[in-house]
C-alpha cells in the first residue's frame, strides 16, 4: 500500500459526459486528486426537487408501472446497503462478488456498469447541485464506484480487469455516506430511484432493453420479490460468504 497502483486512467468510463451533450445530459466533473478529501456537506444543503435540470426520459410509460417502481426501490435499497458496508470491506466484497455473478444471468455487461455509475453520479448532481456535488465530492463517488464495479466484474468472472483500483479514503467514504443519507432522508429512496432510472434511460435509451420483462400490463406483474437483496447479511457461520 506504500505505492498503490496507478489506476487514474482505468475504469472511469462512468464519469458523467460533458455538459451540453444532448444525447446524454449530465454534469462535467473537474479533475481532482484522488487522495483529496471532499469538503463536508453544508448543514443546510437540501436536495433540489423539480427544476429545468430534470432529465427527459424516452417516451415510454411502462417504467412508471407499480412493478417497476418496486424494482427501482429495491435497486436503491441495494445501493444503500452497499454504502452502509463501506467501513466493513470483509463483508462488502463477497456480497458484491455474488451480486456480480448474479447479474450475468440478467445480461449485464461491463459497459452497463459504466452506464449505472454515470447515471448515479448525475442523479446526485441533479438533486444537490454543484455546491454539494463539487469536484471533491464527485471524485469520492467515482472512487467508490470504481471499487464496486471492479469487485462485481470480478465476481462475474470477467477477465483482464487489470489491477484493483485504489480504495476510497476514510474521508471519501464518509462523504459518500453523508450525501447519500441526506438524499435518502430528505427525498426518499423511492424518488431517488425514479430520478436515477429517468437519468439512466435519458443517457442510454438502449438500457431500457435490459428491463424488458417489465414491458407489459399490470395484470401480471413480474415477480421480483427475491431480486436485489444480495446485501442481506449471510447466516452466521457461512464460510462461503463471511
Amino acid at each position: 500500500e506504500a505505492t498503490p497502483p496507478d489506476t487514474s486512467e482505468e475504469e472511469d468510463d462512468f464519469t458523467p459526459p460533458p455538459a451540453g451533450d444532448a444525447a446524454r445530459p449530465a454534469i462535467e466533473p473537474q479533475a481532482a486528486p484522488r487522495a483529496a478529501s471532499p469538503p463536508p456537506v453544508p448543514a443546510a444543503a437540501k436536495p433540489k426537487q423539480g427544476g429545468s435540470q430534470q432529465p427527459k426520459a424516452p417516451n415510454a410509460l411502462w417504467h412508471q408501472s407499480a412493478s417497476f417502481k418496486a424494482h427501482s426501490l429495491r435497486v436503491m435499497q441495494a445501493i444503500d446497503s452497499a454504502f452502509g458496508l463501506l467501513g466493513s470491506l470483509d463483508k462488502l466484497v463477497p456480497v458484491l462478488e455474488g451480486l456480480g455473478k448474479r447479474h450475468v444471468g440478467y445480461g449485464a455487461k461491463p459497459e452497463h456498469y459504466d452506464w449505472v455509475g454515470s447515471a448515479l453520479v448525475s442523479t446526485l448532481h441533479t438533486a444537490f447541485g454543484a455546491e454539494v456535488m463539487n469536484a471533491g465530492m464527485t471524485q469520492a463517488y467515482v472512487t467508490v464506484y470504481r471499487v464496486v464495479k471492479h469487485t462485481m466484474l470480478s465476481g462475474a468472472g470477467q477477465g483482464k480487469l487489470g489491477p484493483a483500483p485504489a480504495l476510497p479514503t476514510a474521508e471519501q467514504a464518509a462523504a459518500v455516506v453523508q450525501t447519500w443519507d441526506a438524499a435518502k432522508e430528505q427525498v426518499g429512496l423511492q424518488d431517488v430511484g425514479q430520478l436515477f432510472f429517468k437519468t439512466l434511460f435519458a443517457q442510454h435509451p438502449e438500457s431500457m432493453g435490459l428491463f424488458s420483462r417489465f414491458q407489459h400490463g399490470e395484470a401480471t406483474p413480474p415477480d421480483t420479490s427475491e431480486e436485489e437483496d444480495d446485501f442481506t447479511p449471510p447466516p452466521a457461520g457461512d464460510a462461503a460468504r463471511p
